[in-house]
This record gives C-alpha cells, structure tokens and sequence, in this order.
C-alpha cells in the first residue's frame, strides 16, 4: 500500500447566507430522488493550474472567496446545506425527505494538503491515481448516511503548482444536471457574475413530488449494503476523443440514425465486450442513464433542481451476437433504447408504478449481465467553470460508485465536440482494450 500523500488541515461548516421566511423547511423526494438511497454519492471535482511562485499568495483569498460565495449560493439552493430526515408512521412504513434550517446543518467545506503531488502528476498518470480519491470528502459514504452527513461537501486540495476543488454531494439530492449547474452558479458567483434566475431559487415540485411517498419499510437499514461503497481492484482510465476522431466515427455510421453520442457509446461498448473475452453465449447489457426534463410535457427546464432521469437498459444479448453485428447494427440498437422513453405517458406511468411497488438503485444491479453503463453527459457545462482561477486543466472523479463496466462522459477540454470517457475495468480487461485496434483508430489522446 502507497503512503498516505493528502492530508486533511481543516474542516467546517458553511451556513447559507440567508434564509427566507418563506422557504420551506421541508422538501418532499422524488420516485427520481429515493432510488439514490442504497448507492453512493456524486463525487466531482475540476483541478486548476495555479502557478507555484503565486500560489502561496493567492491561497487564503481563494479559500476565503469559495467560502463566502458559497454561503451565498446555498442561500438558492437551500436543500444543499440541509439533511436527510426519517419518520415511521403509525400505520406502517416511513417518510424520508430533505429538512432545512437547521442552524448545526450546512454544508462541508474541507482544506486538504497534496504537497508532493504536481498538476502534471495528476494529468500525465497512465491511470487516475488511487490518491485522486483522498480529493474528495466522505469516501466510502452512501446516501443513507446524508441523515448525519452533509448533503454537500467540498474539500480544496492545495497541490504543489495548483489547487483540485472536489465535491460530494449526496445523490438523493440532485443528478449531474443539477450538479453541473449548481457549479456553473457557483463559479459565476466567485466570478462577480452574480447571476440567478427563478428556478434556480429552489427546487420545482412536479407529479407526485408535493406529495410525500410512502416506503414500506420498518426502517431504511434493510436497503443497505455497505460492501456496495466499497472500492474495488479496478483501474479507471480517461480515453480522449477529439472533434477529429468523432467525425471519422460519425462518417462511418448513418448519422441519420443516430447521434454522435450514441455512435461514441456503441464503438466503446463492442470494444469493451471484445476486451471482457467472454464466452460467446454469455449475456451483456448496455444502459443509459437517461435526463427525462425535455421528454415530459410540458418539459421541465433545464435548471430543474433535483434528479430527474431513468436508467434504461437494452435486453441482455449473448455477446457473440453483438460482436457479429457492424457498427451500425449495433448503435441502432442504443438509439432503440433511448427513443424508448421519449414518451411522457410512458415515464408518467414509471412515476405511479414507483409509488405503489418501490424499487432502488445498487452497485451490484448496474453491473449485472457485464453490464456497461454509461453516465454523465459529454453536455454538461464543466469546463465554464473557472471559478475566477481560469479554465479548468481536467475534471475528475471520485471513488463513489465504481464498478467494472462504468463508463463517465464529459466534454473534452478543447470544445468543439470533443469528449472524454473515464472507462473503469478489471486490470486485465483494461490491458486487452488499451490493445483493441478498432478502440484505438478513433483515441487522439490514451
């Protein structure tokens, strides 16, 4: 085992600057918000270069300034600086939701030390190192746990040349959607922006959600399986595609079909099957984790605070079959999926059926049948966020719902449609797709 190399200096708790009389005090959950309950929380964080001769200076002013500006946010996002509360009922079953104002609530805000570790040893490791996950609060945390920890926590690494702004936040509260704007807000706000618009003040109540959702359970603990938050052996890797790269694979597939995401996603999938050498009759699944806000009628808007997206999943299928389709068999295949829940009356029906028969999300589901999931959005606005320290040299990952088989999109740093994909496998599986030469003709950067 590697010596510990980052070290926690400070800790304390940001209040949110105001809150209204009119806030509310309690925020129902969602059929979106409770499947979150068993798994882990989001864990993201954007590392900047900050020159070593300046940094020493610019330091405390930065600390300071995400520390006021925060408070200042939380003051429009009020459920971020609140926690989880749990009520039996008398009739039988329970009542999970969101309490605010508590004045000992609020979120977390660590200070942590890296100094022997250099933004160039974070960006030029072959895989994401395993101190990358010492960037982020509360490892090995699940949601069930916001009941007594923060639903947001954010630690600011200093680094020899630079500083990492990693963040957890529980995933019961908001999906990367919300997450991405709750940044983009923050940044905004450090930045002197000071922009917020109504729907951001707070989270928007839609079917079912004004009304609480009754589990029926003596008690949450029977969800949880904490070996889930465990880290295993695995080695994730960040594969890089230029705009380049992506028209080559959208020429050779009919884009009239379908996407470019969709093409990017199938071209990963085959690889990563052919990488698994798995027995030609063994089942595979591909999954999407789908944002919803546009499919409802009306759609909810993009600033929609909460989660709302389904996970949708293609059939298992043996995975000789898959590997003896082209390319364009199989994207169509994924585009089948997703044009699946295009329909408001289908995932308004995916709402009452969660009200009456409850399901929830885990680690061991995602990965069932070599699964392959697919997460985050190559969309999301990660790079806009500079935080007044300028644009971001990457955008990291915590160890928070790692399995074989994840997959996390983000758009590549140089705009113009590039993507990167932070794929996690087994150690052997990573070495046979690092070899795969059809994976490889569309990589720019590995």
């Amino acid at each position: 085992m590697s010596a510990k190399q980052v070290f926690k200096i400070s800790e304390c708790q940001i209040q949110p600057q105001s809150r209204p009389d009119s806030s509310p005090k309690r925020y129902e959950l969602s059929s979106w918000d409770l499947p979150m309950i068993p798994i882990g929380p989001i864990q993201k964080g954007l590392l900047f270069h900050i020159p070593s001769e300046v940094l020493p200076q610019q330091l405390n002013p930065i600390i300071d300034k995400l520390k006021s500006s925060l408070s200042i946010v939380l003051s429009h996002f009020l459920p971020l600086s609140g926690r989880l509360v749990t009520e039996t009922v008398e009739d039988g079953g329970l009542f999970t939701f969101i309490r605010c104002g508590n004045e000992d609530a609020g979120a977390g805000f660590h200070r942590a030390v890296a100094d022997k570790i250099s933004v160039a040893d974070v960006l030029n490791s072959r895989y994401s190192p395993t101190y990358v996950r010492d960037f982020f609060p509360y490892n090995g945390m699940i949601n069930h746990e916001g009941h007594h920890l923060p639903l947001l926590a954010v630690q600011v690494t200093e680094l020899i040349d630079g500083i990492f702004l990693g963040c957890t936040v529980n995933h019961i509260l908001c999906d990367g959607t919300s997450f991405w704007n709750f940044m983009r807000t923050w940044s905004d706000v450090v930045s002197g922006k000071l922009f917020f618009s109504d729907d951001q003040k707070g989270p928007l109540l839609i079917h079912n959600t004004s009304s609480p959702i009754k589990l029926p359970f003596q008690n949450l603990d029977t969800l949880i399986d904490k070996s889930e938050s465990s880290v295993p052996d695995l080695q994730d890797k960040i594969f890089h595609f230029s705009p380049a790269s992506i028209a080559r694979l959208k020429k050779q597939v009919n884009s009239e079909i379908v996407t470019v995401d969709i093409e990017t996603d199938n071209r990963k999938n085959r690889s990563i099957t052919r990488a698994r050498c798995l027995p030609k009759t063994e089942l595979v699944s591909f999954k999407l984790l789908c944002n919803y806000r546009s499919r409802l009628l009306p759609p909810l808007p993009p600033t929609y605070f909460g989660n709302c997206i389904g996970a949708v999943s293609t059939v298992p299928i043996p995975s000789g079959d898959l590997l003896a389709r082209n390319l364009g068999q199989t994207a169509s295949l994924l585009h089948g999926i997703v044009s699946s829940v295009k329909d408001d009356v289908i995932i308004r029906k995916e709402i009452d059926r969660y009200v009456s028969e409850p399901v929830f999300f885990t680690i061991s589901g995602f990965a069932k049948n070599n699964g392959i999931v697919m997460t985050s959005s190559p969309r999301f606005e990660v790079y806009e966020c500079e935080f007044g320290l300028g644009k971001p040299v990457g955008v990291l990952i915590g160890g928070a719902n790692i399995y074989d088989g994840k997959v996390t999109s983000f758009p590549g740093r140089e705009g113009h449609g590039s993507m990167d994909m932070v794929i996690c496998l087994s150690p052997e599986t990573m070495a046979k797709l690092e070899g795969d030469l059809e994976f490889l003709n569309f990589i720019e950067v590995i």
